[in-house]
């Protein structure tokens, strides 16, 4: 699902949100950005997962995000050991740069 982010903006498959903080840039590319947002959306309480993030310079681009299984209420999310440990397993096996893989994100349920 390419394209609406919200009421107001759309985005092509290849746009990035980006954010400056004290010199340092985090990018968001859109793919990404609609899987947490339909992650987010359908979720009755709080959700988080992984993702994968590159480096270069000042500039760090999420270019994936995943969804685990997890524990989740209205106040917290745990991600499952077992999920993790599977999840890294299946980056290796797809010969995923592992040291990508520096994204926790959760949502706030409100």
């Amino acid at each position: 699902m390419y394209g609406q982010k919200s009421d107001t903006t759309t985005w092509t498959r290849y746009e990035k949100k980006e954010v400056e903080l004290k010199g340092l840039k985090v990018r968001v590319c859109s793919h990404a950005w609609e899987k947490i947002s339909g992650w987010c959306k359908a979720a009755d309480s709080e959700v988080s997962g992984m993702g994968m993030v590159k480096r270069v310079g000042s500039v760090f681009t999420v270019y994936d995000a995943h969804l685990l299984e997890q524990e989740c209420t209205g106040a917290y999310t745990e991600l499952k050991p077992d999920a993790l440990a599977n999840y890294i397993q299946w980056l290796a096996k797809r010969r995923k740069r592992l040291a990508d893989c520096r994204l926790w994100w959760h949502t706030h349920c409100n």
